[in-house]
């Protein structure tokens, strides 16, 4: 709803008179309910035999019918005395971990969290992990109260065992498995993730992720430490990017989950939310200690630094031609087909200078600090990383030379003409195998000061600035098919500036669990891309500029209570959130009056509850309300294409609100077992990007909400011991059906009375599919298997039919996306998935990993059409990685990684840049802890 005028009163009261009523609503509630004490743990006998740790706490749970939560970093080389006689579950486990340097929390009525055990007074509280949400629900429809918040994970303690565990699909990644995948470009961390995908891959060193279809600004929330900062760049006849920039470096861990989310960080998640944690104390202390410094330095292959702007690379298509070479009659002078040896005659000669794939080419670094006392802990960390264009694989789909016959009849006599056309296979890609891929280089430079202060038992404040600046090639992506082909770019920069503050309260009550959040981001983007037409003038060669800034600030409040009783168990979480961004031009730069220019603010409330009535059956609820309102400092104005005349101009102004349910049943057989079934819903309101004017595409006056509806039903299986003492199996099965109606993107109206180009909504979006991950563990092995299937992805809207002068009544289609739309690039791969294996061996100091993923092809077409988005088909392509770590101590630690052992040419799925994925690179790395 678009209103030219509104009451700033009435706009601050509404929300918050909503807020308020949800609050007083759920207190009402709780006070009814009465606050009894948690009912008393019953004695049951254990016979545990003395063994690893991780052996041990299998033993309890599957003797207790608890569940214990843990990553397994937290047992290694750990072990226990074992255990005999009758005990709670809490003491066994007590006993259990005893002298081990690792404590427990409850986390849930019959589930346990394992955390280090901190370097601080008794009664002190840790502020939250990092986690990848997708989307599910957050705080309780289906995952569980019990596991989300600030506190469900110790620092630096990510538990990937919650996945099998919960009404929703989740994946979690720890800090070993991002210094695995670590790569060149932040999306590389989530490679072996089910479902997940991060567009325009290899452009920029930006994430900007993609769960189950649903992509870019704000489907996919990117939290860090619950801030967040996002901006959503113009990328020519392939639309746009929303782009996140993050350091893995600097990360601890991520849990993502997948749909529609309750909790502080759901809002306007239609696809999921992406939930990062900076390091922290406990990644950088050894266990014991109070002070602790890590040192990292690294290096990887297949890389070189960036030649001089303008610098030529790929293949030309000046070079390429139809030349006519005979004819059934006097046609008079023929051509000269030219005649090459191979494709790499067609582009410059420098790019296929590769060096050996064991030379070092780059470096990397860092250096982190932590001191714990009993009422203060204090961390600084610093990375620095230097990597120059990569290059290409050799074994693949790579471009290569056609010569193409074909005749042209002409209507006298029966005369012909014949000719032979120059061209080159494999599709869209433009960069020949083994070449330097331009504009893929970067430098990072990050900054972390972080302190956690105790001031009482159950109190803690943590306060955090986070600086991160990049300097990367940046390629326009119909620049590498126009003019001169690809270019090399001045660097572009980013600049990002994080503060957050962050409170706990935990008294010795289960009904208190308060925390707030405060955060402020500051984004400062200078995009430069290259251009060079000198084939067609000689002064046709320039820099094109994109500037802007964005600045964004937060505030989040939440309660989570848990009551036990005869009747059951009842965990409920309650809260709300503010945020206000802000985006504007730089002073003085180029296209300045073309940058958008406009604030947005958005306010919601939550309620989630997850209720065990017995030990068989779980339910689970939450709801959300959201507003928002903008206001676009541009002028706009409106063309009416039948009436051929403009409107007058205005300032955009939007407001829009509604409500979000989210429900879940799972049905518990067996401990380790479970069935579920889960509907969620979510509402996006119109982003920044969205509402305001601006370089190639600008909203129209009445932009609707849009609504996800979102089905899942799901296996869960988490069983220990399934052959022999010792051995574990967890298996998630998980059938998707996940429709956005009133889906925000550009595209054409479905009259001719609507302007073309333009940010609306269409009908739907819709994706349909399964996923599935496999895990066994056996001793020192670990075999893991994943998968998804889309059996579905299309858009779908009325389409106008006719012209304007003689217009036919518009028809409803569904298809792969819609000319202009930006969604056309959004849709992942019909068939993905791998496996991998690791070991552990010589007393857990030496791993092993291998792993195979397969990326397979569109799912659906789109409607081609001259002059609109370009639509980026890629070729299904296999990868091979293995990567190995030794500790040779406490202190030392050595890794080796081989990203694509098999030097395959590819390009990424989802890509916007037709820019050739890395080929074989080696990493290496040593790590010193003291």
């Amino acid at each position: 709803m678009i209103s030219k005028k509104h009451s700033r009163r009435a706009a601050f009261l509404r929300p918050a008179c909503h807020a308020l009523l949800m609050t007083g609503a759920s207190v009402a509630a709780l006070s009814l309910i009465g606050a009894s004490p948690a009912a008393a743990q019953t004695a049951q006998g254990y016979t545990i035999p003395a063994g690893t740790l991780a052996d041990a706490l299998n033993s309890l749970a599957e003797q207790s019918g608890t569940q214990i939560l843990y990553d397994a970093a937290l047992t290694e080389g750990r072990r226990s005395a074992g255990l005999k006689g009758s005990f709670s579950p809490a003491e066994a486990l007590s006993h259990l971990l005893a002298g081990s340097g690792v404590t427990f929390r409850q986390s849930g009525p019959r589930t346990y969290t394992l955390e280090r055990a901190p370097q601080a007074a008794a009664g002190s509280v840790q502020l939250g992990t990092l986690r990848v949400s997708g989307g599910s629900e957050g705080g309780g429809a289906g995952r569980g109260s019990s596991a989300r918040g600030g506190a469900s994970f110790g620092d630096g303690t990510d538990t990937g065992d919650l996945a099998y565990v919960s009404a929703q699909s989740s994946s979690y990644i720890t800090r070993d498995e991002i210094e695995r995948n670590r790569g060149f470009q932040p999306r590389d961390m989530f490679r072996g993730t089910p479902g997940v995908l991060s567009g325009d891959a290899r452009n920029s060193g930006a994430l900007d992720v993609n769960i189950r279809g649903m992509q870019g600004v704000g489907r996919v929330p990117v939290v860090i430490d619950g801030s967040q900062q996002a901006t959503t760049v113009y990328r020519g006849y392939s639309g746009v990017a929303s782009r996140s920039y993050v350091d893995p470096d600097m990360i601890g861990g991520v849990e993502v989950l997948k749909g529609p989310t309750s909790g502080v960080e759901g809002v306007g998640s239609v696809g999921g939310v992406v939930s990062m944690r900076t390091i922290g104390v406990r990644d950088i202390l050894l266990p014991g200690k109070t002070f602790g410094v890590r040192v990292r330095g690294g290096f990887n292959t297949n890389t070189r630094g960036a030649p001089a702007p303008y610098t030529q690379g790929g293949l030309r298509e000046s070079m390429l031609g139809k030349y006519k070479t005979g004819c059934n009659f006097d046609c008079g002078p023929l051509d000269t087909v030219p005649e090459y040896d191979s494709v790499n005659q067609l582009g410059n000669p420098r790019g296929l200078d590769r060096p050996s794939w064991i030379k070092p080419t780059d470096a990397n670094g860092s250096i982190a600090v932590a001191k714990s006392w009993d009422w203060i802990d204090l961390l600084g960390a610093v990375t620095y990383r230097n990597t120059g264009n990569y290059f290409a694989g050799e074994n693949g789909n790579a471009p290569h030379l056609t010569y193409t016959q074909s005749t042209t009849k002409l209507p006298i006599l029966g005369w012909e003409e014949y000719y032979t056309t120059v061209g080159y296979g494999s599709g869209l890609n433009r960069f020949r195998a083994g070449e330097e891929v331009l504009n893929t280089s970067s430098e990072n430079l990050s900054f972390l000061a972080k302190a956690t202060v105790r001031p009482a038992d159950g109190h803690a404040i943590e306060l955090a600035y986070m600086k991160f600046k990049s300097w990367f090639g940046e390629a326009m992506p119909s620049s590498i098919i126009r003019g001169d082909g690809a270019l090399q770019a001045p660097m572009s920069r980013v600049d990002v500036d994080t503060y957050t503050a962050r409170y706990k309260w935990k008294p010795d009550s289960d009904l208190i669990e308060l925390k707030i959040n405060a955060s402020r981001t500051e984004l400062d983007n200078r995009i430069r891309t290259a251009y060079d037409f000198s084939s067609i003038s000689p002064d046709l060669k320039y820099i094109d500029p994109h500037d802007g800034r964005t600045h964004r600030h937060g505030v989040d409040i939440s309660n989570r209570a848990l009551v036990n009783g005869p009747w059951g168990d009842l965990t409920v979480n309650l809260g709300g959130s503010f945020s206000h961004e802000d985006t504007f031009p730089i002073p003085g730069a180029k296209l300045e009056s073309a940058a958008r220019d406009g604030w947005r603010r958005e306010w919601s409330a939550f309620g989630d509850a997850e209720y065990l009535p017995v030990s068989f059956l779980k339910f689970n609820g939450a709801l959300r309300y959201t507003t928002f309102q903008s206001h676009d400092r541009q002028l706009s104005r409106r063309w009416y294409p039948l009436e051929r005349v403009w409107s007058d101009y205005y300032h955009l102004n939007q407001k829009a609100g509604g409500w979000a349910p989210i429900a879940a049943i799972t049905m518990i057989p067996r401990s380790w077992l479970q069935v579920y079934a889960r509907y969620g819903e979510a509402l996006r309101l119109p982003s920044l990007f969205e509402v305001t004017t601006g370089f190639s595409a600008n909203p129209i006056d009445a932009i609707k909400p849009e609504r996800a509806r979102n089905w899942e039903f799901g296996i869960n299986v988490s069983k220990d011991g399934l052959f022999w003492a010792g051995d574990a199996v967890r298996m998630k099965l998980a059938y998707f059906n996940n429709e956005a109606k009133n889906y925000i993107t550009r595209g054409v109206g479905s009259t001719f009375a609507d302007p073309d180009e333009a940010i609306r909504n269409i009908d739907m979006a819709r994706f349909k599919g399964y996923e599935g991950t496999f895990e066994y563990r056996a001793g020192p092995a670990k075999l893991s298997l994943f998968a998804t299937h889309y059996t579905l992805a299309e858009y779908c809207d009325w389409v106008r039919k006719g012209t304007s002068t003689r217009p036919l009544p518009a028809q409803y289609e569904c298809n792969g996306g819609f000319r202009g739309s930006y969604g056309r690039n959004h849709v992942p791969p019909e068939w993905a998935g791998g496996g991998s294996v690791e070991l552990d061996l010589m007393e857990e100091r030496l791993n092993l990993f291998a792993r195979v993923t397969y990326t397979g092809s569109r799912p659906s077409e789109s409607i081609a059409v001259p002059g609109a988005i370009e639509v980026i088909e890629w070729n299904p392509y296999t990868l091979v990685d293995a990567s190995a770590r030794f500790k040779l101590n406490e202190n030392v630690r050595f890794e080796l990684t081989a990203d694509n052992l098999l030097d395959k040419y590819y390009m990424d799925a989802l890509t916007l840049g037709l820019m050739a994925s890395p080929g074989r690179t080696i990493r290496g790395g040593v790590t010193f802890n003291f």
